[in-house]
């Protein structure tokens, strides 16, 4: 597990360039954390390191929106954004594949998808502290 301390935005962007050069087409990260603690706000950080200029709301009424990249990066070609907030029960069927071969996957709230949460996933937990500051947690499973 590894565990930073984000005092400012500056610091989170820092951190999604460095969280970007690990990851790898195929992946699925899981943002979890109370309403507020940055989760948008971190994938965010994470498609501007990937050159994405489009503003990324968060799809929490449409639940999936997908990021093509403007160059490539890797094996990478996409981003696959979702938002599972408003999603009950685990019915999860308008998602679409979680996982896609060129397409790294960003799931917020994936807790709320039961079953269709893929068994290998990177879950990066985000818990707020004093004064702003953020503690992030990123465990592989």
């Amino acid at each position: 597990m590894e565990t930073f301390t984000i005092c400012s935005l500056q610091e989170l962007e820092k951190l999604a360039l460095g969280l970007k050069t690990k990851m790898r087409a195929g992946e699925v990260y899981g943002f979890r954390g109370p309403r507020g603690a940055g989760k948008t706000t971190l994938i965010q950080a994470l498609g501007r390191s990937f050159g994405i200029t489009v503003p990324m709301a968060s799809p929490t009424f449409v639940f999936r929106k997908e990021y093509r990249l403007p160059k490539l990066d890797g094996d990478i070609r996409k981003i696959i954004h979702l938002d599972c907030y408003r999603i009950e029960n685990g019915n999860a069927e308008d998602l679409g594949d979680l996982m896609e071969s060129e397409a790294v996957t960003f799931i917020e709230w994936p807790e709320r998808i039961g079953a269709r949460l893929p068994s290998k996933i990177t879950s990066i937990e985000i818990e707020i502290q004093k004064n702003d500051q953020r503690v992030i947690r990123i465990c592989q499973s």
